[in-house]
């Protein structure tokens, strides 16, 4: 052809180099999405130890009369969770589950004044 057109031999090398190019893009996005999944790992795995530790650091308090809890403000409620207080799986659905409220950290009322 006259007017020139590229030769087969620079064709094939322009070809080969952007495989090359390609590959390596592939393999850098690859790298980024371990990264990405490794810290997503390990976000979810501080978040699930952070709550076993703040299920078990807490102090429980068993409520064993539902008539408390219907007298309870919203801000008490708000502490109210539904533990397994024997330390067992339990057979059927609801053996063994109690409704604990975490225990206050007012100190008792002192007794100054003396009536």
């Amino acid at each position: 052809k006259p007017g020139g057109g590229t030769s087969w031999a620079k064709k094939m090398e322009e070809r080969s180099l952007r495989r090359q190019v390609l590959l390596q893009e592939r393999a850098l996005n690859e790298d980024i999405a371990a990264e990405k999944r490794a810290e997503r790992q390990r976000i979810a795995e501080k978040r699930a130890r952070r709550e076993k530790n703040r299920s078990e650091s807490g102090k429980l308090q068993a409520i064993s009369d539902p008539r408390k809890i219907k007298k309870m403000s919203k801000k008490q409620l708000r502490n109210i969770r539904t533990a397994d207080t024997t330390g067992v799986a339990p057979v059927d659905k609801g053996a063994g589950r109690e409704v604990v409220a975490k225990a206050s950290k007012r100190p008792p009322p002192s007794k100054k004044g003396g009536k």
